[in-house]
């Protein structure tokens, strides 16, 4: 088992819905063992814990800290490449190619397509492995990127990288000391900027996909618990655990 996968296996445990679950599956065994007491302070946690995480408040100011790190990628700014980071997609020969992306890898096309409108004749580099599905990340944004009118010989792909660290490796060869916009989520671009400057490259922050929406003008009934609120709060985490996993690494 490599390094990536474990990386994947324990972040995953550590998400707040397998958190919950825990709890839960605590209290349902110590009702069977007749703890009751420690039944119910696991139930209690639990409840709370849901409480807290599908909170529109709580995801938002959470979630706001790490999405206002950089601003909006300033179009005045000339720039000769624009490297879009992989996300995620699902091959289905049944659907538009655009709907074969995830809405994360939607959103950071579109924000790298904005950019090479403003800098005609920049070459967009596309990133990220396949996993299970039959086709890489890189591959399926460039085909979107193509249909949606960007030259082909302006595009190149990147299928091979796992994961950021591994993406700015693959990229520091082609561009060196050059300047480009590095287009990921908003709520990614803290720890990607961190990554590709400690790869002594020269990233322009483009971030995309802004998650965190301020909800204090939402009627009443949108305060009661919200599973997109969830969303936010594990986007929130999991680049908290991959910040400190920087950290831990060092090097």
């Amino acid at each position: 088992m490599d390094l990536f996968t474990i990386k994947k296996i324990v972040g995953q445990g550590a998400m707040p819905l397998t958190l919950l679950t825990i709890f839960i599956l605590l209290g349902l065994y110590w009702s069977l063992k007749n703890q009751k007491k420690k039944a119910i302070f696991s139930q209690f946690i639990a409840l709370i814990f849901l409480l807290l995480i599908s909170n529109n408040q709580v995801a938002y100011h959470l979630l706001l800290s790490k999405e206002q790190a950089y601003k909006q990628f300033d179009l005045s700014h000339p720039v000769k490449h624009i490297v879009i980071l992989g996300c995620g997609h699902k091959n289905d020969g049944m659907l538009p190619v655009t709907s074969q992306l995830a809405s994360c890898s939607l959103y950071r096309l579109v924000e790298g397509i904005r950019i090479y409108k403003a800098n005609p004749g920049a070459r967009i580099v596309t990133s990220g492995y396949g996993g299970s599905e039959p086709f890489s990340n890189a591959d399926m944004v460039r085909q979107v990127a193509i249909s949606l009118g960007i030259p082909e010989h302006h595009i190149t792909a990147l299928p091979h990288p796992k994961d950021t660290e591994q993406e700015a490796k693959a990229i520091a060869p082609i561009l060196g000391k050059q300047p480009f916009a590095l287009v990921t989520s908003a709520s990614h671009m803290p720890r990607a900027m961190a990554i590709f400057e400690k790869a002594n490259l020269n990233p322009v922050a483009a971030p995309s996909g802004h998650l965190a929406k301020d909800p204090s003008r939402e009627n009443w009934w949108q305060s009661f618990p919200d599973a997109s609120a969830i969303h936010l709060v594990e986007r929130w985490w999991y680049e908290t655990l991959g910040s400190a996993w920087l950290l831990i690494k060092g090097d």
